[in-house]
């Protein structure tokens, strides 16, 4: 007897709240179900800790519109943290692409000249 199993993970497994979420350069955000420090929010996000705490009483579709509201103030804090922290040279929009110039090419000395 074969047994076939389904590639797909579960729904329950899809859906369940990340542990960690990382973000480019190294800024990690934890998330934890507990209870948030004040009892009339359904969750939080501390920048100094970069944790999101998201209430465990919740309904879990409740649970992840929660955790998406403050992920979104995690990835404004992380555009924050970059501008400060990260070295970067945006390109000129008015500089040529050097991948899409064409090279130059010497005229070549045998060939006549048009008049």
């Amino acid at each position: 007897m074969s047994v076939v199993t389904d590639s797909t993970p579960a729904k329950s497994l899809i859906y369940r709240l990340p542990r960690k979420v990382e973000f480019p350069f190294g800024y990690e955000v934890s998330v934890v179900q507990g209870a948030p420090d004040t009892s009339d929010r359904a969750a939080e996000w501390d920048v100094d800790t970069r944790t999101i705490v998201v209430d465990r009483r919740l309904p879990p579709a409740e649970k992840r519109g929660a955790f998406l509201h403050e992920l979104d103030h995690a990835w404004s804090d992380w555009k924050l943290w970059v501008a400060q922290n990260v070295p970067v040279k945006y390109p000129d929009a008015m500089d040529p692409d050097p991948s899409e110039q064409d090279e130059d090419v010497a005229p070549d000395p045998a060939a006549p000249e048009s008049v």
